[in-house]
Order: structure tokens, then C-alpha cells, then sequence
């Protein structure tokens, strides 16, 4: 992508030439050329057929996007090159966040409402820890045993208990 030059910065008494004039122009298009080469191509060999927009970072923790709204000292939300999610109220510290903690598994150190529900999985009898993706057999998991019609909660024990549904 291309890059800004510095404006050119005169007093009154200058006197802008027509040339300095065309090349200040003519920067400034070129750069915002290059910008939106980048969110329409999303490619550096330019095929002209993608359409994805393309941060690249050096580190995994840098920010690649970010919203704040004037005056505020964090931001509102954030979004990392490693893909984490980060929101605040814009005046503090950040208090909610959303990640990928492993291969499969999303997570938020944060509580999460869901307003519309909560799915869970679903089998045929008994569950046991291999019912469930690796690393998600944490206390409280929740599994429908469809054949018994038991809502089965894991526990701190490692065991499953179940509570009869009526």
C-alpha cells in the first residue's frame, strides 16, 4: 500500500507552485488509492478478485481494530491480530472479553447472557467426557440424554448427576 508524504507546509507569503500543488494531490490520491486497493482486494498480488478487508500486525497481541468515541481513555471494543474481542465502557479498564482459548473452544472470562438461550448438546443415554469436545469437560457442562429424558450436569467430582425431566 502506498504512503502519505507530509504535507507541504508554508507560511502566508508562500507561494504554491502549480507542480507542488499537482504532487500534493497527487500523493494524497495515490495514498488513499492504496487504502482502498487494500479493503477492496485484500491482496498484495492484485488479482482484482478478492473482496475481504486485511490487517496485518507484527505481533498477535497488537490491535487491528479498534472503536472509541472523543474523550474516551479505553476502547469500547477491540479487536486483536490473535482475534480476541475486548469491550469496555470507554472510561476504564477493559471488563469483558471473547476469545479462542483452544483449538474448538471459545471463551469469555466474562459472563455471557444469552437473552434467546442457550444450546447444549444432546445424546441418546448416558453421557460421559468423550460426549463433549476436549478441554470443555469443565464443572457444570450440560448434556440431554434424550432416551432416559434427564438433563445430566457435570460436576466438580468429574461425575455426571441428572435430574429426571417431567
Amino acid at each position: 500500500m502506498s504512503t502519505w508524504t507530509a504535507p507541504i507546509t508554508f507560511t502566508a507569503a508562500s507561494v504554491l507552485t502549480a507542480a507542488q500543488m499537482n504532487a500534493e494531490v497527487r500523493d494524497h490520491l495515490t495514498f488513499l488509492k492504496g487504502a482502498l486497493d487494500q479493503l477492496t482486494n485484500g491482496t498484495t498480488a492484485d488479482t482484482g478478485t478478492a473482496t475481504y478487508f486485511s490487517v496485518v500486525r507484527t505481533a498477535s497481541t497488537d490491535y487491528s481494530f479498534l472503536t472509541t468515541v472523543t474523550g474516551d481513555t479505553t476502547a469500547r471494543w477491540s479487536i486483536n491480530a490473535a482475534g480476541r474481542m475486548d469491550w469496555s465502557a470507554g472510561s476504564g479498564s477493559l471488563d469483558t472479553n471473547f476469545y479462542r482459548s483452544a483449538a474448538d473452544t471459545l471463551k469469555s472470562d466474562d459472563g455471557i447472557w444469552a437473552v434467546g438461550g442457550l444450546a447444549t448438546t444432546s445424546k441418546a443415554g448416558i453421557p460421559t467426557d468423550a460426549d463433549l469436545v476436549a478441554g470443555m469437560q469443565q464443572v457444570g457442562a450440560m448434556i440431554l440424554d434424550t432416551t432416559n429424558n434427564r438433563i445430566y450436569f457435570r460436576t466438580a467430582a468429574a461425575t455426571w448427576k441428572y435430574a429426571a425431566l417431567t
